[in-house]
């Protein structure tokens, strides 16, 4: 087997681990939604997931977004690249000090923001670090494909986290179920973040070199915004909802989010084994490759968005009740501007790959501008579903900012213009046919098939699988 030949199956070993994983992982937290739904009262799983929201923006700002900058320096930096790294998680750990320094400092005036007890809050800032480091740890692994320790890390982490907060909620009873919840999913967390500053210094000793943290700052920090502005993205809506309408329409709302979470699953898997591939190619000018692999990706994923899309009446069926039925009206538009979340990795590792990592966080702030804007236009004026369809503009609109962003730093279109043309047109097309095809069931059915037997006949014509298969075999006889 040739180098190229030993790469490409281990990109897809990697790509298929990473994916199954997650959706294991995934099917873990669906199983045991409602068993936290009856163990926590409302009042406790509000607070549960207030602590949430402010963990998903700490750890942005105590990890200072470094693993953002793996990809490049790995390249960057060659030889030392595990002291980089090593220097990065120092880096990491005094800006973990400072901001815990900070925030207990300033508690008393910020009591009411926090809306938890000082404890609660140091360990808000604690777990947030163990999130950063697992960040750091996934990038790393990622640049070697080494889907086996990731899938070893989430289920011990998944497993943990679920028998440990049953247990604290249980042992907790009346009053502070919550801190429970909370410490269920802190623990694990903080126990894998100690183990990964282990792991991290094993490869390389402790180290400040102003070099490495000048380079991770300088290519980090402008992704701090962007970090912000996707919560904004991911977030705001079902927050604007509630308070513009009531929270029955925003749980409907947000349970169309569910089905989403089938393609934010795959995308991410995919995005893992993607982003270290196309900096190895893009180093060594193989643009053919990338735009042969690239546009397979995108047509992949659209019938796939398209399948989603077609199933979803039966899939709101299954993971909920009838008085969640409206949730199919908005599942079109919210998996389609899924997609386009996903095609966006395309371009904008051309912005990593040059560094022009700003230009990443302006996009990203103006979309969440865009979106918060339309949905307080959209929302008065149409309801609640109208959330959906800006959900769709905005992304699209965050791909096309850095289609075109990645067409003026690389000199050119990276992509064919045609394919990237057809597929806008069949993603807007499958949100009207998505709905307009609710209530014919056979022919939503019929349409999965013809889509899936499209989608394996270009992947065939494009990558021979059945050659590949068939040297296979032989190779092992």
């Amino acid at each position: 087997m040739t180098n190229d030949n030993r790469k490409g199956s281990n990109v897809l070993k990697a790509g298929l681990g990473y994916t199954v994983g997650n959706y294991l992982i995934k099917g873990l937290s669906f199983l045991t939604i409602p068993i936290f739904a009856r163990l926590l009262d409302s009042a406790d799983y509000g607070k549960y997931n207030t602590y949430m929201a402010f963990e998903a923006i700490v750890y942005i700002f105590v990890g200072l977004a470094l693993h953002a900058s793996f990809k490049k320096a790995k390249y960057k930096f060659e030889a030392e690249f595990n002291k980089f790294v090593s220097a990065c998680t120092v880096l990491s750990f005094i800006s973990f000090f400072m901001f815990l320094i900070l925030a207990v400092v300033s508690y008393p005036l910020l009591k009411g923001m926090w809306g938890f007890k000082q404890s609660i809050v140091i360990l808000l800032f604690i777990h947030s670090f163990g999130s950063a480091l697992i960040q750091f740890y996934n990038a790393y692994i990622a640049l070697y494909y080494d889907y086996a320790r990731f899938l070893k890390l989430s289920i011990f982490n998944a497993v943990l986290n679920i028998v440990l907060s049953i247990g604290l909620i249980v042992a907790f009873g009346k009053g502070d179920k919550y801190i429970g919840r909370i410490l269920g999913i802190a623990i694990p967390v903080i126990i894998i973040g100690i183990y990964i500053i282990f792991f991290f210094f094993k490869k390389a000793k402790p180290n400040i070199t102003k070099a490495f943290w000048k380079y991770g700052i300088s290519y980090s920090l402008p992704i701090i915004p962007h970090g912000l502005s996707q919560i904004v993205l991911a977030q705001f809506d079902r927050i604007m909802i509630t308070n513009m309408i009531g929270s029955a329409e925003a749980g409907i709302y947000s349970f169309g989010y569910n089905i989403y979470t089938i393609i934010q699953v795959t995308a991410n898997s995919l995005s893992n084994v993607w982003e270290p591939w196309f900096f190895e190619n893009i180093a060594k000018n193989e643009v053919e490759n990338i735009r042969k692999k690239g546009q397979l990706l995108a047509i992949c994923m659209l019938g796939f968005s398209i399948i989603i899309v077609l199933l979803s009446p039966e899939l709101i069926l299954l993971l909920g009740t009838k008085k969640y039925a409206d949730a199919v009206y908005c599942v079109p538009p919210i998996v389609m501007g899924g997609y386009f979340s996903f095609l966006y990795i395309l371009p904008c590792e051309v912005e990593y790959y040059y560094e022009k990592t700003s230009y990443i966080s302006v996009a990203t702030c103006f979309a969440a501008g865009i979106n918060v804007f339309l949905n307080y236009i959209c929302i008065n004026l149409f309801g609640y579903i109208s959330a959906a369809y800006t959900t769709l503009i905005t992304y699209f609109i965050y791909f096309a900012f850095h289609y075109f962003m990645a067409k003026k730093i690389q000199g050119f279109y990276l992509y064919s213009n045609n394919t990237i043309t057809i597929i806008v047109i069949i993603a807007f097309a499958t949100c009207f046919w998505g709905v307009f095809l609710i209530p014919f069931v056979g022919v939503r059915i019929v349409l999965s098939i013809v889509v899936v037997a499209i989608v394996f006949f270009y992947v065939e014509k494009t990558i021979k699988i059945k050659k590949i298969l068939k040297r296979k075999m032989n190779r092992n006889e």
